[in-house]
């Protein structure tokens, strides 16, 4: 497998943004700044500075390229790139806690490494941050009140998942599942509508870009359900099937489940197990890749993809800004290096969306 090389514009974005938002995070209580930094992997539990573990920044990045597609500079659209990946760290410290998670890129969870409580309260001081920084900047109202509507939208999918959990699996309807993830994961199409809202940019542009990135969100969040099942859980950073393991209703279970496959009343009857040993996980697994749990999610979130690919090539954008937004998307959503293996259909494979 050839490693693919990380988009030259998210390597750029990273590098100008990520100062600047360690600046702001130097700026909260230090009890919690060292919570905070340990969470973005700036520091590790002893507070030594590390290397390589941070996140990608994808939602700065897609501030950056929204604030350039409208000729905009950069600088101007600082304050949007910071405030988003503060919210969406926000985000991921809470989701931790939720979901129980141990691990995230490889090391400890920041609620298993300092406590619950100091966890909650570094995600609380991300939010309060971005607000605050997001607000002093110039004309920034309309941009305050898209952070605080997608902010609001991502808490009610957060609840609406828990829905769906409770929820008998060939209850659910697969576009209703699909519009959740879309929900819980549109920080990332928030971004791009923010920047443009605060630089004072063309509001038909923010609505393209939000469309866009919006499918590609919602493709970002089946590939998780996928990567949980059979990603290599040294590349994810996490051990995999914990959507099993907490009997969550994913994209690849609900799609088995609903498939009137012969096999699927034996994973109805595994599922049913309060506790599901490795022995059983491992073959729930199997069931589920044997049933087109795994093939309709794959092409469920193909879908997606091009469907942000099409939308992308229909907006009114330079090539430039098109080509850097195309690098982005199918960095996010396919995770090269492979983590799951990908298996893009023919749709995906031509010349039209230069996959």
């Amino acid at each position: 497998m050839t490693k693919t090389l990380t988009p030259s514009a998210l390597q750029q974005s990273t590098a100008y943004v990520r100062p600047h938002l360690v600046a702001v995070l130097d700026r909260i209580h230090p009890d919690l700044r060292e919570v905070c930094k340990y969470h973005l992997g700036l520091i590790d539990e002893k507070g030594n500075p590390t290397n390589g573990r941070s996140g990608k920044m994808i939602r700065a990045c897609v501030a950056v390229l929204a604030a350039e597609v409208v000729d905009a500079d950069p600088a101007q659209a600082l304050p949007a790139a910071i405030a988003i990946e503060l919210v969406h760290n926000f985000t991921l410290l809470h989701d931790d806690i939720l979901d129980g998670d141990e691990l995230r890129r490889g090391c400890p969870t920041a609620w298993r490494a300092f406590s619950t409580g100091a966890a909650i309260l570094a995600g609380d001081s991300l939010f309060a941050a971005a607000l605050e920084l997001l607000a002093q900047a110039p004309d920034s109202s309309l941009a305050v009140a898209e952070l605080l509507s997608s902010s609001n939208r991502v808490i009610r999918a957060w609840a609406n998942e828990a829905v769906l959990d409770r929820t008998p699996a060939n209850e659910i309807a697969i576009d209703d599942y699909i519009a959740n993830c879309a929900a819980k994961a549109d920080l990332l199409p928030s971004a791009a509508a923010i920047a443009i809202l605060l630089v004072g940019g063309d509001s038909t542009i923010a609505h393209g870009l939000r469309t866009v990135v919006s499918h590609a969100s919602a493709a970002l969040q089946i590939a998780n359900d996928l990567e949980d099942l059979w990603g290599d859980p040294i590349l994810v950073g996490k051990p995999g099937l914990q959507d099993l393991r907490q009997h969550k209703h994913t994209l690849p279970v609900i799609a088995s489940l609903q498939s009137r496959h012969p096999l699927a009343s034996e994973l109805i009857s595994l599922l049913t197990k309060p506790n599901l040993s490795e022995t059983d996980l491992a073959v729930a697994a199997r069931l589920i890749h044997d049933t087109g749990g795994r093939e309709q999610a794959e092409r469920a979130a193909s879908e997606q993809l091009r469907e942000a690919l099409t939308a992308l090539a229909r907006l009114d954008i330079s090539d430039r800004h098109r080509d850097k937004f195309r690098e982005v998307i199918l960095y996010a959503v396919t995770r090269e290096p492979e983590i799951w293996i990908w298996h893009k259909p023919e749709t995906l494979t031509g010349t039209n969306h230069g996959l």
